[in-house]
């Protein structure tokens, strides 16, 4: 894993962005203007995950997170939302609309393609400290996956696929099905656990 240098004279600067489907639109206007400010003040243009020494997000916000984490600009999670979010936001028949309004095929198929399929929580490519929040709706509580190497439960996370984890964070109840994927524990048995947005 790829991580800022970060001075032991300076307060660490973190992240956080909050869900919200596809308002998600607003946190990646607002990202897009942050970015472009900084930008103008250094004087040297760099993606936001050069800026933050942990970026961390829940449903929508994990989307967000997760891209800026691999470096790429807040422009190009704006253009997900709105180049993806008419096939992501499309309803289910009833009655599957009685459980969740949207299906899950359609945001899982871009979420690989953005993040890659093969991308881990422990893959080089992440270029800062990510943190992303997905509620165990198996044991009823929320879960923080982060790539953290200090972190007690990084060595079994570290091999899941990132997009696993975005979209576990994202499936908000009643919009997207509960995500089911297998998370190993201490000893490295996995064990599978059904995921709902973190919020």
């Amino acid at each position: 894993m790829s991580t800022n240098v970060v001075s032991p004279d300076r307060p660490r600067r973190l992240l956080s962005i909050d869900g919200g489907g596809l308002c998600g639109l607003i946190p990646a206007q607002v990202l897009m203007l942050i970015e472009q400010q900084l930008d103008a003040l250094t004087g040297d243009p760099q993606p936001l995950c050069n800026r933050f020494d942990l970026i961390g997000g829940t449903s929508t916000g994990a989307i967000l997170a997760a891209g800026l984490a691999l470096g790429l600009k807040a422009v190009e999670l704006r253009d997900f939302y709105v180049n993806f979010g008419p096939a992501i936001f499309k309803k289910v028949f009833l009655p599957e609309r009685l459980w969740h309004k949207y299906p899950s095929e359609p945001i899982e198929e871009r979420l690989k393609s953005v993040y890659g399929e093969a991308t881990t929580l422990g893959d080089a490519s992440l270029r800062t400290k990510v943190l992303l929040v997905a509620k165990n709706a198996t044991l009823g509580n929320n879960w923080f996956f982060t790539n953290n190497p200090t972190n007690r439960f990084y060595t079994g996370n570290k091999r899941i696929p990132l997009w696993h984890i975005v979209r576990a964070s994202s499936a908000a109840p009643t919009y997207f099905p509960p995500h089911s994927f297998a998370v190993p524990d201490e000893t490295g048995e996995p064990h599978t656990y059904e995921f709902i947005d973190g919020e």
